[in-house]
């Protein structure tokens, strides 16, 4: 058995499809059905359920899956350990990042904890919530952050990090900036700049369970991960713009009018996570820093 065998057989199972598995694995199909057969025939059980129609994963195929993934993460960590010696680290913190979270924060805290200690190699992994979900499981990574808490999982331990309000961004010339209070029916009339759907993301879930619980067609002028060109289309009139309060933290809010949706607005959670049998040295000093950190909040003269 080679580890190639075994990352096709990660492939096809998060697949479940041999041509999407052999697309992603930059191989032919043909190849990729016989390695899995030789792989079958080598460890003398079913992995998959294959039909004309669909490709299942056995009883077998799930619990070799685990294994799998619990192989491939600690051959790349053991790489990623030597390369991180070579440059001179005695230590490692690897930490994967989902959608949503306030990246400005992470990264401050990230540049007080290399201050802290100039032996620690810190690597980031940005990854959809499933796949973060997946890399703590197989202690692909030390350290999570996440919008999904995960609670159903018994091998993730979680725990609640940072609450961010929402906020709607408009340019200080728009007739609602003037306002103090406004009506969530009364913006949807405007248009609107949303964040990208990618996944299962809870923060762009949010914004949309907001903005269409009015029963309008929205006039969704461009969609947009990025706070910083949301920010910029908002400064140019294009449209009113969302975020948290944590997303806004370090970029230039000049020109734009910052209103907290209060009541009615959802709360976004930002969550910690790690693995609840294995929680390296190295992440506690981390830890301690990301729970110390209070949000920063919008000034009044940009809540005006």
């Amino acid at each position: 058995m080679e580890l190639r065998h075994l990352r096709y057989f990660v492939a096809v199972a998060e697949e479940l499809h041999f041509q999407r598995a052999a697309k992603r694995l930059h191989i032919e199909q043909s190849p990729l059905s016989r390695a899995i057969k030789d792989l079958e025939n080598q460890l003398g059980v079913q992995l998959l359920e294959r039909t004309t129609r669909c490709t299942k994963i056995t009883r077998a195929g799930q619990i070799f899956l685990m294994e799998a993934r619990r192989i491939l993460a600690a051959v790349e960590q053991a790489k990623s350990a030597i390369k991180s010696a070579s440059l001179g680290y005695s230590q490692q913190l690897r930490i994967a990042l989902s959608d949503g979270v306030p990246m400005q924060r992470v990264t401050e805290l990230i540049a007080k904890q290399r201050r802290m200690n100039e032996e620690i190699d810190i690597r980031l992994y940005e990854m959809s919530a499933t796949r973060l979900l997946q890399a703590i499981q197989s202690r692909e990574v030390d350290l999570g952050l996440s919008l999904n808490s995960f609670d159903d999982q018994p091998t993730v331990s979680s725990s609640r990090l940072w609450h961010d309000g929402l906020c709607a961004l408009m340019p200080a010339s728009h007739p609602m900036s003037r306002g103090k209070g406004f009506s969530l029916a009364e913006l949807t009339h405007y248009p609107l700049i949303l964040p990208e759907a990618r996944g299962t993301n809870s923060l762009h879930q949010a914004i949309y369970r907001l903005v269409r619980q009015h029963d309008r067609t929205l006039n969704v002028v461009q969609r947009t991960d990025s706070v910083s060109l949301m920010m910029s289309l908002v400064k140019a009139g294009i449209g009113i713009g969302f975020a948290t309060q944590a997303q806004l933290r370090g970029h230039d809010t000049a020109e734009v009018v910052i209103k907290p949706l209060g009541g009615f607005a959802p709360v976004i959670t930002t969550y910690m996570l790690h693995h609840a049998q294995h929680l390296p040295d190295t992440v506690l000093p981390f830890m301690k820093l990301l729970e110390d950190d209070e949000p920063e909040m919008p000034s009044d003269a940009e809540l005006a």
